[in-house]
């Protein structure tokens, strides 16, 4: 008598869990909402939301969404760092919208396919950006030192500058640093991921498991070391590329048609 007990009582909440995890749809019904929050330098982000990031003297946090897909986020800020989080999944939407105003940032993590955008260049002097779980990254920043950590098909676009940018990238990620100007350059790039970056004083680093590198060429010092068929390219003026082994010399050159 007490195992079946036990048998319904199991099988009563695998039935509320799968309730509760059911995707929702948006009302149609978009409204704004604003929030003044406390000071904050971290972020983390998790869910299918579009990001607009801007400084701002002030902190605050504006929704821009269906009215009952507010209800869904769950948002609090403890010990600095901002948690912005979907109770369930969100299946039919007008309107998903964020915006997180802040004056500085210390880090950013993203996971679970959210989109990061910013409308002019985010200025700091160092910052850790994670996107994790196919999330999607549009963004400017003026750094002096930018740790970018990609994962999982995650797709990453940078435009600004920074000193120094350290980057480690695996499973399938896409990242464009073509208009990101770094001077010290260090990279970590596996799982068939695709990288291009700007080095205008030092590259350095290695590139595994079928990965691609493509960098602008220049005059600067390139130490880096590749295996497993990844490749280093220089893309030259001209819409010409080099193939670079691990001792940075090229055994291949030929004509493409964009470095786009």
């Amino acid at each position: 008598m007490n195992f079946t007990k036990h048998i319904f009582l199991t099988f009563a909440t695998l039935t509320l869990c799968v309730g509760c995890n059911k995707a929702i749809e948006g009302n149609g019904n978009v409204i704004e909402k604003n929030h003044d929050v406390n000071n904050f330098n971290q972020i983390h982000i998790k869910g299918d939301f579009k990001i607009t990031l801007q400084q701002s003297e002030v902190p605050q946090i504006k929704f821009e969404m269906d009215e009952n897909l507010i209800e869904n986020i769950d948002f609090n800020i403890s010990s600095k760092l901002l948690t912005i989080e979907e109770i369930n999944d969100v299946s039919k939407k007008s309107l998903y919208n964020i915006y997180i105003s802040t004056p500085t940032l210390e880090e950013i993590e993203l996971e679970h396919n959210p989109t990061l955008l910013t409308n002019e260049p985010f200025k700091t002097d160092e910052i850790v950006l994670k996107a994790n779980q196919g999330s999607i990254v549009n963004a400017s920043f003026d750094a002096k030192d930018f740790t970018l950590k990609a994962f999982n098909q995650s797709e990453v676009v940078l435009y600004g500058e920074t000193h120094t940018f350290d980057i480690n990238a695996e499973d399938k990620v896409e990242i464009n640093a073509f208009n990101f100007e770094a001077k010290e350059v260090d990279m970590e790039v596996s799982g068939t991921s695709e990288l291009k970056l700007f080095a205008t004083k030092e590259l350095s680093g290695s590139a595994k498991d079928n990965a691609t590198v493509e960098y602008r060429e220049g005059n600067f010092t390139r130490d880096f070391r590749t295996k497993d068929q990844a490749e280093v390219i220089a893309i030259k003026e001209g819409f010409e590329k080099d193939v670079i082994d691990s001792e940075g010399e090229s055994i291949e050159s030929e004509d493409i048609i964009t470095t786009q």
